[in-house]
């Protein structure tokens, strides 16, 4: 096709897909059935980032829109409504198990986790820097939470090769 189609996350069901195209003139959130049938544009905001995770029951993605000055964004698939997220990065999003927090990258220098749910009454924690290298040429991506959420693993690149690292332990969601 003469458009870019990018990207790719499964839904937790798989029977579908979110990618990222731009084939309306640029990059949004699209959506599509596993056997690529009922594709339709689900972001009007331009879309950035390289993943767009889905949030368990299937319902709605987080995504961070092209703008710099919008905040990465809960985007619900039914009717495109956008809910603002206070989440630190917005490129190598994952979920902590139960989408209670994100763990993210900023600057591809420090891991960041941004809690997203809260009691009903009680203040949302801020996000908060979890892990950085000091060394500049040193780069960090793709954090990826533990199926119990107790730590994450991400990968270090630096300019001799890489290797992947866990962080352990992480702040549990309350």
């Amino acid at each position: 096709s003469p458009w870019l189609d990018i990207n790719p996350m499964w839904s937790p069901d798989g029977g579908s897909l979110a990618f990222q195209s731009d084939r309306q003139g640029r990059m949004e959130v699209w959506t599509m059935n596993a056997d690529g049938a009922e594709q339709r544009q689900r972001s009007t905001v331009g879309s950035a980032g390289h993943f767009t995770p889905w949030e368990t029951d299937g319902r709605s993605l987080l995504f961070r829109p092209a703008r710099p000055d919008q905040p990465v964004a809960r985007l619900t698939v039914a009717d495109g409504r956008l809910a603002p997220l206070d989440v630190r990065g917005g490129a190598h999003m994952s979920f902590a198990p139960g989408d209670t927090m994100v763990a993210d990258v900023v600057g591809h220098r420090q891991v960041w986790v941004s809690p997203l749910g809260a009691a009903p009454g009680t203040p949302r924690a801020a996000p908060s820097m979890v892990f950085a290298f000091d060394d500049p040429d040193i780069r960090i991506d793709y954090p990826v939470w533990s199926p119990d959420g107790r730590w994450l693993l991400f990968d270090r690149l630096k300019p001799e090769g890489g290797d992947i690292w866990l962080l352990e332990p992480l702040p549990r969601a309350k």
